[in-house]
């Protein structure tokens, strides 16, 4: 098989691969790299936590987060502004960035860079984290 053919078996099984996972792209475990925040929020504020990059991150496990608002561990200070870009995103249907402080399951606080991409339908967005540089 040559080069172009190789590249190809490797595509295809990567878009395997991230159908599997729900369309996300799938991180190596031994890449050293935390893995980044997921989570799907729903219009309620309620939100599903992907992954590990929780706990590697903010060191809470999934049944910590389970039930529990998106907004309840963004900084109070931060809230307000978080609020806003959610409801931002939710009308004008585009993504957007923004960034706060999220609690850490030992009380700190973690700034993390957030993008936030409304899911089809309009009644859920997709949200993917990762710690400020």
């Amino acid at each position: 098989m040559g080069p172009s053919g190789a590249f190809s078996a490797q595509r295809r099984s990567l878009d395997r691969a991230c159908a599997r996972s729900g369309g996300y792209p799938v991180q190596a475990p031994d890449s050293g790299a935390p893995s980044p925040l997921r989570a799907v929020l729903a219009v309620d504020g309620s939100f599903v936590p992907i992954g590990e990059g929780w706990n590697h991150l903010l060191g809470w496990q999934p049944g910590d987060l389970a039930g529990s608002a998106f907004i309840e561990r963004v900084h109070p200070d931060d809230q307000e502004m978080v609020i806003a870009a959610i409801h931002a995103v939710y009308a004008a249907g585009a993504a957007a960035s923004l960034s706060c402080r999220y609690a850490r399951k030992d009380g700190s606080y973690l700034w993390l860079s957030w993008l936030a991409t409304p899911r089809p339908g309009g009644i859920e967005l997709e949200l993917t984290g990762s710690p400020v540089a």
